[in-house]
């Protein structure tokens, strides 16, 4: 059985399978060592390994150059993160034969404008439904092996609301990927995080007031008012009494 034919067994079978992401050759080679079953390359964690920040600053020919040394060294299948396709299209096709050649089982294509950020940094952008899927077409007609699994990726859930994301990761997934990904999920506990830690950088109360930043009773009073309860307090009670679930932890970008 190839790498890619058992990634397609992964994703066929019942049940959910861990994928550690790994920033290098050397922490993809741990991840196998550990016993999982494939391994994640991250863009955003080989990026920052190598002293940039995730904003699509490395080039196509440095990002495959680290994925076929990974691919190499480990004998599990490897997910690579190819970012936007580092452009248009047709830029998509260029990208999908290097990727294919390098020995990837999958590769995720996002529909952020590119140069990109991390998926889970303010101020993304994302381009159109149709120009994603016309991306995602382009990959889909390029790839030589039909076992390659292609990922569709949408950063839009912070821009266009839940429903339109989901709605663009339909349109990719008829448009011919394999599997879709909807980027930086929120839970209403995480928009009470957000909300509340607005209110405290602005000094700006939920009911408008403003305030210190040094008040803890006032940051206390936004706190009530949006039914929220620091995690980080240090507070026993809040520790006793949580008012929801942690949300999972954040993937690899």
């Amino acid at each position: 059985m190839t790498a890619r034919q058992a990634m397609r067994h992964l994703i066929a079978r019942t049940g959910y399978t861990v994928v550690p992401g790994a920033y290098d050759t050397l922490t993809a080679r741990l991840v196998e060592q550990a016993g999982f079953a494939a391994v994640y390359l991250t863009g955003g964690g080989y990026s920052r390994a190598n002293g940039y920040p995730d904003m699509g600053l490395l080039t196509l020919s440095e990002n495959v150059r680290f994925i076929g040394l990974t691919v190499e060294a480990v004998g599990i299948p490897v997910i690579a993160d190819a970012d936007t396709g580092y452009g248009n299209a047709l830029n998509v096709i260029r990208t999908v034969r290097e990727y294919e050649k390098a020995g990837v089982a999958a590769f995720h294509l996002e529909d952020q404008v590119s140069p990109k950020k991390c998926g889970h940094y303010d101020g993304k952008e994302v381009i159109s439904t149709d120009e994603m899927v016309g991306k995602i077409k382009a990959a889909v007609d390029t790839r030589q092996d039909s076992d390659l699994v292609i990922i569709a990726r949408s950063d839009a859930r912070a821009i266009e609301g839940l429903d339109a994301a989901i709605d663009r990761v339909n349109a990719y997934l008829e448009a011919g990927a394999d599997v879709g990904s909807r980027r930086a999920p929120m839970s209403d506990l995480s928009r009470r995080r957000r909300m509340s830690r607005n209110c405290a950088s602005s000094g700006v109360g939920c009911a408008g007031r403003r305030w210190s930043m040094s008040s803890k009773a006032a940051r206390r009073r936004c706190c009530r008012r949006t039914n929220w309860r620091p995690w980080a307090s240090g507070s026993a009670s809040t520790r006793r009494r949580p008012i929801a679930p942690r949300s999972a932890p954040r993937s690899a970008c």
